[in-house]
């Protein structure tokens, strides 16, 4: 591929921040762990193989979709709630011991230097998937592809060889936010459970990123918190907000945390064990927001809009969540916070609303009656 395919490819390869500290932080964390990716990618080979995710009826084979979710539930279940009528296979990968071959680990080295250092396990994964795909065109047999928000290396490689081929590629995004709209895809899809300003060029369809029926109906009793995860976070959250979590768990609060998927693996052992905090590790989404007095989140994600589903009160940090990412009819159920310090008194004020039969009540239902499918719009080209 050509260097500005390359860049597309492994946009995640990015090392940017506007802190030149955070900037050199994640360069030298790269730096470090390359001498042993080094030897584990000359030791090791990607194979690949596609399993049923989603079957037909034979007659409907013909219409077949390949997805990659890496086993994720998150992805699988949202892609089985929005693929209903359609073959999907999901590729798998699997390392084999193999001596890699010189021309491979060197064509490796290059691509993640020339990208920041960036992982040389992702990096394989693409050049072994490229080299498999050359040589055996497996995909040929597949209408299009399908990945949920599609920013992977991976999830990028499949997408472009699809397009090479002139065949439909597709994003199944939960949110607009930092997404634009991108030739390598075809279509880029919205759930109908979105709640925000639905731009040009996406198109909401039937399905939601979770199973509704599998809403617990419990007690509750805690306060939700959600915060972005970066590498340099060893708690997974911001490091503000866990200031602000100490603070006000000292005022009673029933704290309740839910870790992002990309959190360091250590996060849940700092805040669990050493800062005994509650954290939510094996629950679906649906149990999570349905155990919650409210939701307190620093980004926009999903979990807004199922909130709002349940009625539960949404808190959002307004120097991190601009009111333009929701559409005004929302605005109204949620509570913008403008500094650190509203959270305790906004907290309080909730909580004992809720405790007076008062809770602040969010309107939000499927009101898109006659939404199209995936299948309305790929296969019978009615959008």
């Amino acid at each position: 591929m050509d260097r500005n395919t390359e860049r597309w490819v492994f946009i995640r390869s990015s090392v940017a921040s506007s802190s030149s500290f955070i900037k050199f932080s994640r360069l030298l964390i790269r730096i470090l762990f390359f001498p042993l990716s080094v030897l584990m990618i000359s030791l090791q080979k990607n194979t690949f193989s596609l399993n049923c995710l989603r079957n037909t009826s034979l007659k409907l084979k013909i219409n077949k979709c390949i997805v990659n979710t890496r086993n994720k539930d998150r992805e699988i279940e949202y892609i089985k709630n929005t693929l209903k009528g359609i073959y999907v296979s999901d590729l798998i990968i699997k390392k084999k011991i193999s001596f890699s071959k010189l021309n491979r680990l060197i064509e490796i080295l290059l691509i993640s230097i020339r990208n920041n250092f960036f992982s040389l396990n992702k990096v394989s994964e693409v050049y072994d998937f490229i080299a498999h795909y050359d040589e055996s065109n497996f995909l040929n047999d597949y209408m299009f592809y399908l990945s949920v928000d599609g920013v992977t290396p991976l999830n990028r490689a499949l997408a472009l060889k699809f397009f090479e081929s002139k065949k439909d590629t597709a994003r199944l995004l939960t949110h607009t936010n930092n997404f634009k709209t991108d030739k390598h895809y075809t279509y880029n899809f919205l759930p109908e459970s979105y709640s925000g300003r639905v731009k040009s060029d996406f198109i909401k369809i039937k399905g939601t990123p979770w199973n509704v029926s599998k809403v617990a109906n419990i007690e509750r009793k805690f306060i939700g918190i959600i915060g972005a995860p970066e590498r340099y976070r060893l708690f997974g959250i911001e490091y503000w907000l866990l200031i602000d979590l100490l603070r006000i768990r000292r005022k009673n609060f029933n704290i309740k945390l839910r870790l992002h998927p990309q959190a360091p693996k250590i996060s849940y052992y700092l805040l669990s064990k050493v800062l005994r905090f509650h954290v939510d590790s094996e629950e679906n989404v649906a149990s999570f927001v349905s155990s919650l007095d409210c939701l307190v989140m620093t980004y926009r994600s999903t979990m807004v809009d199922f909130a709002f589903l349940l009625n539960t009160p949404v808190f959002l940090y307004q120097q991190k969540i601009g009111k333009t990412q929701l559409n005004q009819k929302k605005i109204n159920s949620i509570v913008f916070l403008s500094g650190r310090q509203e959270l305790e008194r906004s907290l309080s004020s909730v909580l004992a609303n809720s405790q007076e039969g008062k809770a602040i009540k969010s309107e939000y239902f499927f009101k898109d009656k006659g939404l199209p499918s995936i299948s309305d719009i790929i296969l019978n080209n009615n959008v």
